[in-house]
């Protein structure tokens, strides 16, 4: 959501610019529509469109009509649940290496899955192997591009290495569209999203605008204001 005076982005909902003061309209309730879950491994649906449903957990994909009626899916292959359930076992236990190599273990029939390189993504980069992490990230990307979850990785790939003016604008991106549906969205997700947000923008020098995305983080259970707060250099406090 941006200004319409002064053109900056501003949080979803708020009645007032929080950069130059304009006063907003009031947006349309958002409103949940009909989700049913996953027939491959029984997960809820996420919606990333009005009509385009997908499940993260296996990466189904469902496409309905305008009345939410199913005209069409692409269902993740039933072997696939497996071989999840085995690298989530070692992402529990820290053994990020072996999660890796059991995710690879799929990558030949699961490489059109955007869920499943995220995942990839992800295991890459417990690994400290950031390139190959981006780059299974931007596969996902051209497959799904309204996946929110690829955007907010790559900011996080690249905050995790420092670069916190390439982390931004990925970072805006993943909340713009979980802001579309945010019926849909975790609050661990949002609130990481934005934390993400804080760390990058006030890394940039940007204090203020900092500690307003982090006020959104915390009042959705974000944990680790207090460590961002001290990496940015905000005070706490009655003047913080």
């Amino acid at each position: 959501m941006f200004c319409t005076k002064c053109g900056k982005q501003i949080v979803e909902g708020a009645a007032f610019c929080a950069f130059c003061g304009q006063k907003l309209g009031t947006p349309a309730p958002q409103t949940r529509p009909m989700v049913s879950n996953c027939d491959c491994c029984g997960a809820v649906l996420k919606r990333l469109q009005p009509n385009h449903y997908i499940c993260e957990y296996c990466g189904s994909e469902y496409f309905t009509d305008q009345n939410s009626q199913l005209e069409s899916s692409r269902i993740a292959e039933r072997d696939l649940l497996m071989l999840f359930r085995q690298a989530a076992d070692y992402e529990v236990r820290n053994q990020y290496w072996e999660e890796l190599q059991c995710l690879l273990s799929a990558q030949e029939r699961a490489g059109n899955n955007a869920v499943y390189l995220v995942k990839l993504g992800r295991a890459y980069r417990r690994n400290n192997l950031f390139s190959q992490a981006v780059e299974c990230y931007e596969k996902a990307r051209l497959i799904n591009p309204d996946y929110p979850q690829i955007y907010t990785n790559i900011g996080a790939v690249y905050i995790v290495t420092k670069q916190y003016a390439l982390a931004e604008a990925p970072c805006r991106q993943g909340i713009e569209l979980m802001h579309r549906n945010r019926l849909d969205v975790s609050n661990n997700d949002f609130a990481v999203a934005y934390g993400n947000l804080a760390l990058a923008v006030g890394m940039l020098g940007r204090k203020e605008e900092a500690k307003q995305y982090l006020k959104i983080a915390e009042d959705n259970g974000y944990q680790n204001g207090k460590t961002v707060r001290k990496m940015i250099g905000i005070k706490t406090g009655l003047f913080g």
